[in-house]
């Protein structure tokens, strides 16, 4: 089969890219699969409703396929000369300040909607065609008899029926079966699941609607949902369905069996050179990768990077990607740090950090749940005016970096008022640990420690580009970024022991008590939350919960095959 249309079609966003989507339709897509117009239509369509969304009338622009496969079908889409599917539109105004970032979101929804819809829809039309064309390959091949041969037809068609009925079904909590839970939030869960009629295994993280609403998390959730089903990268976790019922959201997203860089972290200590020039470098793959789609992460730390089954590092949680923390959590951080930064600040030595860090291990899981400033740049919080750019991912990188080499954040603390007053005061309390003795062999090489300062850095300081960390002395000569992931490339130091595809042994198990304090403080946290959101129960918030959430269902593109088993 030729490869399927959405294969050669532009992944990233934004209007730039809007004209390269549609060509790529134009030239990937069979010519009797594609009408010009309706496909002029979408564009010019989800054009403007990028811009505002102003009084537009979309006339009657129908595109149905026939829900019955039979011997010769018909052509799957009428002479363009016939069809009269056009878009008209009114002048549209130029963007103002009155369309907030609600408006705008729905109209993103809008533009997304039509152009998934119609690639979504010329790619099922494509596959259809090529399993037919298989089918009929197959059936003249076998030179069956007469009755067989309307037998395999009746199969044939009742299995592309049942293909349509697929497409066509919401997707509910019921259609997975529970594995496992393998991870908590702060107002949800995430389960191993398996896809019952696929055997798809997904990390189904399970969100409350009313919770989220409560924390003021709905946008991250939706821009989480939104970075997820619109980037394609090795190094980004894949999502592979979206959907919600009325007290719930729900990501299904690719299971990734080794457990996150934290766990690591925490049973190794400190790490060889040699082993954290391989994992930084992942790393710094991946948020390039991020980088590349247009996006900025913002909120790095090792919980968001994960250890796939062949050793290899995945980005995930990419809640605050797009924008910042809500404007009430925001100002609440700027006032704590206004508050703080004028109280004394007490240095403490590298041996006092490592100590304390290491007997905060316990707690250390829920402490990043509810909310630290360890690896955050500075200006993300400082001021409200102060604007910034993708080297907050870069001074994060290198607090993991400090991190991986020493066994603790460059600006731990026994409390997240001192954590804060340190990243403050960074310059001040950013130093070179030194070793002697028997710990000599911790010290820091010196290409590790001027990239660290090249990344933990005031901004006009701060490495700017992708190359000047490839480029440095501490990574050129022993990694080749272009070999990463490669079957030439670098070996990860570590490779999960899985004893099955449903192995959870590299997370927290949450039928252990032990493993559960952990958790005690975000528990309580949502308990409190529940109990204060009870008032969120009338029927406006019902309403308000539905229309939040208004675009958020998707679901991959390998969830209908795109060929017939083969006839025996």
């Amino acid at each position: 089969m030729s490869a399927s249309i959405l294969g050669s079609i532009p992944r990233s966003s934004g209007k730039s890219n809007l004209n390269e989507m549609v060509n790529a339709l134009q030239t990937s897509a069979p010519t009797n699969l594609i009408d010009p117009k309706v496909t002029l239509s979408v564009a010019v369509a989800a054009e403007s409703l990028t811009s505002s969304l102003a009084a537009m009338d979309i006339g009657g622009a129908k595109y149905c396929a026939t829900q019955s496969e039979m011997r010769e079908p018909k052509t799957a889409v009428a002479d363009t000369q016939s069809r009269q599917n056009t878009v008209h539109m009114s002048d549209t105004p130029e963007p103002t300040a009155a369309f907030n970032q609600t408006t705008l979101r729905s109209a993103s929804i809008m533009k997304l909607y039509f152009m998934d819809h119609y690639f979504d829809l010329l790619t099922y039309l494509d596959n259809r065609k090529q399993r037919l064309e298989q089918f009929k390959r197959q059936l003249t091949e076998s030179k069956l008899p007469e009755e067989k041969v309307d037998q395999e037809w009746s199969i044939y068609n009742g299995r592309e029926r049942a293909y349509l009925r697929k497409r066509r079904t919401r997707m509910r909590m019921s259609h997975f079966q529970i594995v496992k839970q393998v991870g908590q939030g702060g107002y949800g869960q995430v389960f191993l699941a398996k896809k019952k009629d696929t055997s798809e295994l997904c990390a189904l993280k399970r969100m409350n609607k009313k919770l989220l609403m409560r924390m003021g998390e709905i946008q991250h959730i939706l821009t989480e949902r939104d970075i997820l089903a619109r980037t394609d990268s090795p190094w980004l976790v894949n999502l592979l369905y979206a959907f919600q019922d009325m007290d719930n959201v729900y990501l299904a997203m690719e299971f990734v069996p080794g457990g996150d860089f934290r766990t690591l972290l925490n049973a190794s200590g400190v790490l060889r050179h040699e082993c954290v020039r391989f994992y930084f470098s992942e790393m710094c793959a991946a948020v390039f990768s991020l980088h590349n789609f247009g996006y900025i992460h913002r909120d790095l730390k090792p919980e968001n990077f994960l250890i796939d089954a062949s050793g290899h590092i995945k980005l995930t949680d990419f809640g605050l990607s797009r924008g910042t923390l809500s404007p009430q959590i925001m100002e609440s951080l700027r006032q704590k740090l206004e508050r703080l930064k004028n109280a004394p600040l007490t240095l403490k030595s590298h041996n006092d950090r490592f100590n304390t860090y290491r007997s905060m291990r316990k707690e250390l899981r829920a402490f990043t749940l509810v909310g630290s400033p360890d690896y955050m740049a500075p200006e993300v919080l400082v001021s409200r005016e102060q604007g910034y750019d993708l080297t907050v991912d870069y001074w994060s990188l290198g607090c993991i970096l400090f991190e991986c080499l020493t066994g603790y954040p460059p600006f731990t603390a026994n409390s997240t008022d001192d954590v804060w007053l340190n990243v403050y005061h960074w310059s001040k309390v950013l130093e070179r640990p030194v070793y002697v003795g028997q710990d000599e062999e911790f010290n820091l090489e010196d290409c590790a420690w001027d990239l660290i300062t090249k990344l933990i850095a005031n901004h006009e300081d701060r490495y700017k580009i992708p190359e000047q960390i490839i480029s440095h002395s501490f990574l050129e000569p022993y990694i080749k970024f272009t070999a990463l992931r490669a079957p030439e490339g670098p070996k990860p130091p570590l490779i999960p022991k899985l004893t099955s595809s449903i192995d959870t042994s590299y997370f927290d198990d949450f039928n252990d008590p032990t493993d559960m304090e952990r958790y005690k403080e975000v528990h309580q946290r949502q308990t409190d939350l529940e109990k204060s959101g009870s008032e969120l129960a009338g029927v406006d918030t019902c309403r308000n919960l539905r229309s939040a959430f208004v675009g958020f269902t998707f679901k991959h593109n390998q969830a209908i095959p795109d060929h017939l088993p083969t006839l025996v």
